[in-house]
């Protein structure tokens, strides 16, 4: 899929995803806050009056984003969660996604390949940061490193507070459906 487009359009191309107008100046916003932040990485400023233009893969990390942003995520954990987004694993993820698209117009979402992505924040002692990592779970398999499960669990030194499950493969499909129409 070798679309650009610019954040207005992202920004319409997630409210027809989420069937919402509400909430496109708030998105604008922080969308443009993410490019000025570096979160974000264009492709060209080729659009009109010379817009950045952004890929595909790089909308469906800002819908990603925009999710964690609306949960409360900033700082050093947002920039954490966003290097999270730029790894291996976020590319099958993406790639699994996009390869996937023709086909899922034809099944109904029940069959779809369930990739989530799941963030960790770990419990504060004292005066120390507050640690998170994040990974990306293939149809319910979770890396041999973790078992989220198991309560309290302790991981890489710490004592797992909360995990925030983001539906990735449904956000990105909805944004790619999003996508096409703007394009159209």
């Amino acid at each position: 899929m070798e679309h650009l487009l610019t954040i207005k359009e992202a920004v319409k191309a997630f409210e027809i995803a989420e069937a919402r107008r509400d909430a496109g100046d708030k998105m604008l916003q922080q969308l443009r806050g993410a490019v000025g932040r570096g979160l974000l990485r264009h492709e060209d400023s080729a659009g009109p009056k010379g817009a950045l233009r952004f890929s595909v893969s790089e909308i469906i990390i800002a819908r990603i984003l925009l999710a964690v942003v609306n949960l409360g995520l900033k700082g050093d954990e947002l920039a954490s969660l966003n290097s999270s987004l730029r790894n291996e694993e976020a590319d099958r993820a993406i790639s699994d996604v996009l390869s996937l698209f023709e086909d899922l117009n034809r099944k109904t979402n029940a069959d779809a390949p369930r990739i989530n992505f799941e963030f960790f924040r770990y419990l504060k002692i004292g005066d120390e940061p507050i640690r998170s990592t994040a990974y990306f779970v293939f149809d319910g398999e979770y890396g041999e490193e973790i078992d989220p499960k198991i309560p309290n669990v302790r991981f890489r030194g710490g004592t797992i507070e909360a995990v925030v499950t983001i539906p990735f493969s449904k956000l990105a499909m909805d944004t790619v459906r999003g996508i096409l129409t703007v394009k159209q």
